[in-house]
């Protein structure tokens, strides 16, 4: 779930039992599994939290050799859509940059109010 929303965003709820759901995920043969989180005003610290957030529970995935599925969704009505993708971009990629080459994540975004905004990113 997601918790109430703070500095322009909704974080994801503490996930206090996910390494056992994602033990049961391997032993039924999953691929890999998403987070949701919601951008709802184009807020530097809100977004950080956000992605570092959506990249935490990644690593833990990860350590479970299931695939992450990142989806810092962006509001698609809000007036300041542009600035918050210009954000998140940033934020993701100082991420997927610490990550390490040997591992992979998927990203799930909103379509974007620039086209190509998120293509650096492929």
């Amino acid at each position: 779930g997601l918790a109430d929303e703070a500095n322009g965003v909704q974080m994801m709820k503490p996930m206090p039992d996910l390494d056992h759901l994602l033990e049961r995920a391997v032993g039924k043969g999953i691929f890999g599994t998403k987070m949701r989180s919601v951008i709802n005003a184009a807020n530097q610290e809100g977004i950080a939290a956000i992605v570092a957030q959506q990249f935490d529970v990644g690593r833990q995935i990860l350590g479970h050799g299931l695939m992450p599925i990142i989806e810092p969704e962006v509001t698609i009505t809000i007036a300041d859509k542009a600035e918050a993708e210009d954000i998140l971009l940033a934020e993701i990629t100082k991420q997927l940059d610490a990550l390490g080459e040997d591992k992979r994540v998927m990203l799930k975004l909103s379509l974007p109010t620039k086209a190509n905004q998120y293509k650096s990113l492929v």
